[in-house]
């Protein structure tokens, strides 16, 4: 039997580097064995192993990280805290009223709900002092006439009417009313909120009703958010009420809680007849004595709509 001599770096397949071993011809099947897969079948043979069990040993025997190996803390699955409600100065509740106010005025009519424009009255005839055609100029005035933009009703139809509304509405729910500025803010914010509502008077429903969505149809709420509405005084709920710092409202088929509302207008609180009112403040819910959800709005304010 003739041998043949074989050398084979196995690497990472064996611990050695070297390999030196004898080869018979008969596993070079049939020619010089110069394949390097041949090399590979004759080692296998002899060493019992195969490539997935050499490569398994090597990852066994290397180094393991042992930042890998450190247990991850555990993680805090204690809620956040949330931060107090922050106290504001009157004087921020009325720099918010006055932005609400230049935020609903129509950009066309600068809220005045009629804009300026020329109307044809008739025709000046010119006729040239020589040869030519007579000369025919438009007579125009300028009159007034119903603002397109907002339909003559003042109110701009841009969602920033309702997003500054919103934002009076939280101001007002943490102005600080012990300081001893309050008295002052009080009659600046009731005039100034008299102006705003004569402003749009009926205009502000639609303007405003329509993106306080599903917030008053007695889902749980998972925090207190702002919002402003046109309601009506519930005269019903009214006359049962007990507590003189409460005023009941209604919007379609839900009647919302009013309690302490800092700012009030009480002209026609009295009368028989439905009031429309503007309103708002800080929305939260809570259970009632029967145990039902019931909107409750805190620190707001409500105005009639004359």
């Amino acid at each position: 039997m003739m041998w043949t001599l074989g050398v084979f770096d196995t690497r990472a397949l064996v611990r050695a580097p070297l390999l030196i071993c004898y080869i018979p011809r008969s596993l070079s099947f049939g020619g010089p064995m110069h394949s390097p897969l041949a090399v590979l079948l004759a080692l296998l043979s002899i060493t019992g192993g195969s490539p997935r069990s050499h490569a398994a040993d090597a990852e066994w025997t290397s180094a393991a990280d042992p930042a890998a190996q450190q247990p991850k803390p555990p993680k805090d699955e204690a809620p956040n805290d949330k931060p107090a409600p922050q106290v504001l100065a009157p004087q921020n509740a009325v720099l918010a009223l006055k932005r609400w106010h230049d935020a609903s005025l129509c950009s066309s009519c600068k809220g005045l709900g009629k804009i300026t424009k020329k109307e044809t009255t008739g025709t000046n005839v010119v006729k040239p002092d020589g040869p030519g055609p007579t000369i025919r100029q438009p007579i125009t005035n300028d009159v007034l006439a119903e603002c397109p933009t907002c339909s003559g009703e003042k109110l701009t139809k841009e969602p920033r009417l309702a997003a500054a509304a919103k934002t009076f509405a939280k101001t007002l729910a943490q102005v600080d009313i012990t300081s001893e500025r309050w008295p002052d803010a009080h009659d600046d914010l009731l005039a100034n909120l008299h102006t705003l509502v004569d402003l749009g008077k009926s205009a502000w429903k639609s303007r405003l009703n329509q993106s306080i969505g599903v917030l008053l149809t007695g889902t749980v709420l998972k925090s207190a958010q702002p919002i402003v509405f046109v309601g009506f005084l519930d005269q019903e709920r009214q006359k049962n009420e007990t507590d003189d710092r409460v005023l009941w409202i209604s919007v379609g088929n839900t009647s919302v809680r009013f309690e302490k509302p800092r700012l009030v207008d009480s002209t026609g609180l009295g009368q028989v007849v439905p009031l429309s009112v503007l309103c708002g403040g800080w929305l939260v819910q809570r259970e009632d004595e029967t145990g039902r959800f019931v909107s409750v709005v805190e620190n707001g304010f409500v105005m009639s709509i004359r």
